[in-house]
């Protein structure tokens, strides 16, 4: 059965008590609205610059731009467009999530509106995207991996929700499908009615793949930050939680998909945005055992794998596995969390 862009379905999932949480009652939201605001600020005034950058670099900078055009003429979502970019040229994180979940869940819903959920959500995690570009130009991509730099580049507590954020912008990016792209099983992702994706990385639009890889490298240095107490250099002081089956839930299961995201992104966009050649590098060493994690994992379970599942690149599909029923996927998960954790080669150490 064949799944286009926008398909109209009934609402199932809104995830309205998750932004409860992220809402303006949040205690560090003052420091961090003048931190979004200056990342705001600076986004605006960005296309005084962008032909100095590489071409798609100046794509993807129109992310936090006040300069945005509606995407499907709908009145509601013109109006919404409009409220989530004064919000976020205003470097309020808080209330571009709100007023991007009112319209992301409905039928209004476009790859404008998804585009501007992610935006809002990445908001949340403290991604600027030059000011996470110029970081990862300058960052230690060889000692440990591109791991280290990932996890100081993402500070988080378990009380601060960027995790969750991240996890969000995720969520709309896989759902901003070049036009007219026809997903087939197993790569269908039907995680929100008004919003299928797609788990294969080729049927995303470039600028979505662009920032899946900040949206990713996000989710794993935020999920680093709050379950491995990484030392002032970015190292494990513990090991994450998820390298056995019995450990693995949705957040292990989010981690695992982060890695495989990152890397599959990448493949598609590293090679031609130039500020994204050395983490692009650093990937393609780290990824290389992938495919031999996961593969043990499910040997672990005594299942079979050859490689990492495809549908591993949504953090849903582990939520199968039970005491008493094996799931593939959550096996595979375990098995590249512990190689990541482990390696003497390519591990977070």
């Amino acid at each position: 059965m064949e799944q286009r862009q926008d398909a109209k379905q009934p609402d199932r999932h809104s995830p309205d008590s998750q932004i409860q949480k992220i809402g303006s009652s949040d205690p560090g939201l003052i420091q961090e609205h003048d931190q979004a605001a200056q990342r705001g600020r600076l986004f605006t005034g960005l296309n005084l610059w962008r032909h100095r950058i590489s071409v798609a670099v100046a794509v993807a900078s129109f992310w936090f731009s006040g300069c945005l055009v509606p995407g499907d003429g709908s009145a509601d979502a013109s109006g919404a467009i409009s409220k989530i970019n004064s919000a976020l040229n205003a470097g309020d994180c808080s209330t571009a999530i709100i007023e991007s979940e009112k319209v992301y869940h409905s039928s209004a819903t476009s790859n404008e509106i998804r585009r501007l959920r992610a935006a809002a959500h990445g908001c949340r995690t403290g991604i600027g995207f030059f000011e996470r570009l110029n970081e990862l130009a300058q960052a230690d991509l060889t000692t440990a991996g591109p791991w280290r730099a990932i996890t100081l580049m993402f500070p988080s507590v378990a009380t601060d929700n960027k995790a969750e954020s991240a996890f969000f912008a995720s969520d709309a990016l896989l759902a901003w499908l070049k036009n007219d792209v026809v997903v087939f099983d197993p790569f269908r992702l039907l995680s929100d009615p008004y919003n299928p994706g797609s788990l294969k990385m080729a049927d995303l639009t470039t600028d979505a793949n662009i920032y899946l890889v900040l949206i990713s490298m996000a989710t794993i240095g935020t999920l680093h930050q709050r379950y491995g107490n990484p030392d002032a250099l970015g190292a494990p002081q513990q090991t994450l939680p998820w390298s056995t089956l019995s450990a693995i839930d949705d957040v292990g299961c989010g981690y695992a998909s982060a890695l495989l995201t990152l890397s599959d992104s990448l493949a598609q966009v590293g090679a031609s945005v130039s500020q994204l050649s050395g983490i692009t590098t650093a990937m393609t060493v780290a990824s290389a055992g992938f495919d031999v994690g996961c593969q043990a994992g499910c040997t672990a379970c005594g299942v079979s794998c050859s490689s990492c599942p495809s549908v591993l690149r949504h953090r849903s599909v582990c939520s199968r596995a039970t005491p008493t029923t094996v799931d593939v996927e959550a096996c595979a998960a375990a098995g590249l969390i512990g190689n990541v954790m482990n390696s003497a080669l390519v591990g977070w150490r």
